[in-house]
């Protein structure tokens, strides 16, 4: 079955997605409205809650406690929105372990988050962007941002060819692997057994690094009290930095 919905982009001034099993796609598209494309099986279809309330438009699924096993259970369910290239507003997006997928998106705050499914985003821009896992893999590309937040319980994150200023990163014992295309103004790292792989065109650094076990590596970079301050607070993992001028 499929259900199509159709919203003005000045009626919308933020969009939310929360999701248990059902797979999503949220990308920047050349459109001049936010398009909502669902296809899946009848009930399932027909049972989504699309609504939007002064300027918010929110898309969810009713029984998020419905165990996963359902999408092999002759339930399924795939919904793609298209959002306007000039549409910039809030996005918070989330699904339990259904596939997340965003891409072209412009906004103030862009919040992605994920328990089991795997999140992949490309090419994101924002005043804060705001990725979270809890054991599924997260890989990002080409997101520009002010203030990043990486979280995640076990699943490892990679991100390539991308910019921003403040970072907060926060795991237990998954692995970052970051390779930057512009210097970072500052750095903060939490992990247990999780370890940093940190590639930026950074020609000194500060690092400040707490933790009894785990290993310190640099390589084309000097360390300095003036340079871009890194703190790693973190029992047993790993820091890795390889800089360079770019």
């Amino acid at each position: 079955m499929n259900r199509n919905e159709y919203f003005p982009m000045l009626e919308v001034s933020s969009l939310s997605v929360h999701l248990a099993w059902a797979t999503l796609e949220v990308r920047g598209d050349s459109v001049d409205q936010l398009q909502v494309l669902v296809s899946g099986g009848e009930s399932d279809t027909a049972a989504l809650r699309i609504t939007c309330a002064q300027g918010h438009l929110l898309i969810e699924q009713p029984n998020l406690g419905i165990s996963p096993s359902l999408a092999t259970a002759g339930h399924w369910m795939e919904i793609l929105i298209r959002v306007p290239l000039d549409w910039k507003g809030p996005l918070d997006l989330s699904t339990i372990s259904g596939r997340l997928t965003a891409s072209g998106l412009n906004g103030t705050d862009l919040e992605l988050c994920t328990v089991s499914g795997a999140l992949s985003a490309g090419q994101l821009g924002g005043i804060r962007c705001h990725l979270r896992t809890v054991s599924g893999a997260l890989r990002a590309e080409g997101v520009t941002c002010n203030e990043l937040v990486l979280r995640s319980v076990s699943g490892n994150v990679t991100m390539e060819d991308s910019v921003f200023s403040q970072g907060n990163l926060d795991s237990v014992s998954g692995d970052f692997s970051l390779s930057l295309l512009e210097p970072i103004d500052l750095l903060n790292v939490t992990t247990v057994s999780g370890s940093l792989a940190l590639e930026a065109p950074i020609t000194s650094a500060c690092i400040r690094r707490k933790a009894p076990g785990g290993h310190l590596r640099t390589k084309g970079l000097s360390l300095q009290d003036q340079g871009v301050p890194i703190s790693m607070t973190t029992v047993s993992g790993d820091l890795e930095i390889i800089g360079g001028a770019g």
